[in-house]
C-alpha cells in the first residue's frame, strides 16, 4: 500500500489544492482536495496494464469550471430541490436558483466548488484520505451550521471505501454523494463520446412528487435500486455511461440512495484525455 501527495494547482486566492494518490491491491485512486473530487481510478485491464475508468480533467483548471460535476462530492444537498425552496418546521427556506427555478447540488457555492481540509492516513487494511468542510448557517440558503466529513480509500482486498458524515447545530436537510462518471471500458473518452448520439434509451424514474422532488422526499429513507436486468443502460451505452450514487448519512439518521439519469447527449464531452497514464 502507498500514499503520495503533490500540488494539483493553485487557486485564485493563493491556496494550494493537493492531489493524493492511493495505491492498494490492484487499484490506484487519485483524489483532489478541491471539491473532495475523484480524478482518476486505475483498474487492471483485460489485456494487461491498467485502464482509467473515470471521466475528468488533467488539471485543476478543468475542475474550476466543472459543468458535469465530474467526480465531485456534491452537497449540501446532492440532486435538485424543486422551486429552490423547502419548508422545515413551518419556516420556508429559499435556496440558490442555479438550475432554472431549481437548486442543484447545494447552489452557487456547493461543496464541489470549495477547498476541503484534507489528511491522508493508513490503516492495517487500507489507505484513505479524510476530507472536512464547514458550511455556515445560511450557506446557499440552508439553515444551521454544518460540518461534513468524508473519507475515501482503498483496501488490500481491492475495495473502494466511501464514508459520509454530517453534523449540524440545527435541523437541516443534507444529502452527500460522490458524482463520478465511469467509462467502464477504459481508454480515451473521445473514442466513445461521439457515439452518445447513437443512444436510444430513455431512462425514467417514477416519482410521486414530480421530476424534481423537494428535499423532504429524500429524508424518508427512499432507496432506488437498479439491478443488472433493470438497468436502462444497455448495448452500446452500458460500457461507459454509469454514475455512482453513494449511501448518505443524514442528520435525521436516515439514509437515501439517489440516482439521477439523464440522456447521454445532454452531457458535454470532457475536455481532457489520458489524465493519469498507467505506470
Amino acid at each position: 500500500m502507498k500514499i503520495s501527495k503533490k500540488i494539483f494547482g493553485i487557486l485564485s486566492n493563493g491556496k494550494k489544492a493537493p492531489l493524493y494518490t492511493l495505491k492498494a491491491g490492484d487499484l490506484k485512486l487519485c483524489l483532489s482536495a478541491f471539491g473532495a473530487t475523484w480524478t482518476s481510478l486505475l483498474l487492471p485491464a483485460k489485456n494487461g496494464g491498467k485502464d482509467d475508468v473515470l471521466l475528468g480533467f488533467s488539471t485543476l483548471a478543468g475542475y474550476l469550471n466543472n459543468g458535469p460535476y465530474f467526480g465531485v462530492t456534491a452537497g449540501r444537498f446532492a440532486n435538485r430541490i424543486g422551486g429552490a425552496a423547502f419548508t422545515l418546521n413551518g419556516q420556508t427556506c429559499r435556496l440558490d436558483r442555479n438550475d432554472g427555478n431549481n437548486s442543484l447540488h447545494g447552489g452557487f457555492r456547493g461543496f464541489d466548488k470549495l477547498l476541503w481540509k484534507s489528511e491522508a492516513y493508513e490503516e492495517s487494511e487500507g489507505v484513505f484520505v479524510r476530507f472536512e468542510l464547514e458550511s455556515p448557517s445560511g450557506d446557499g440558503g440552508y439553515p444551521g451550521s454544518l460540518k461534513a466529513v468524508v473519507s475515501y480509500g482503498l483496501t488490500k482486498s481491492n475495495e473502494i471505501i466511501a464514508n459520509y458524515e454530517a453534523h449540524a447545530d440545527a435541523p437541516t436537510p443534507v444529502n452527500l454523494t460522490n458524482h463520478a462518471y465511469f467509462n467502464l471500458a477504459g481508454g480515451d473518452a473521445a473514442a466513445f463520446w461521439p457515439t452518445r448520439f447513437a443512444c436510444t434509451h430513455r431512462p425514467m424514474l417514477k416519482l410521486t412528487r414530480g421530476i424534481f422532488p423537494p428535499a423532504a422526499s429524500f429524508r424518508c429513507g427512499i432507496r432506488l435500486l437498479i439491478s443488472e436486468s433493470e438497468s436502462p443502460y444497455s448495448g452500446i451505452c452500458r460500457p461507459y455511461m454509469a454514475a455512482l450514487a453513494a449511501r448518505t448519512l443524514q442528520t435525521a439518521t436516515t439514509t437515501a440512495l439517489s440516482w439521477t439519469a439523464r440522456q447521454a447527449n445532454s452531457v458535454p464531452a470532457p475536455r481532457c484525455l489520458n489524465r493519469h497514464p498507467a505506470e
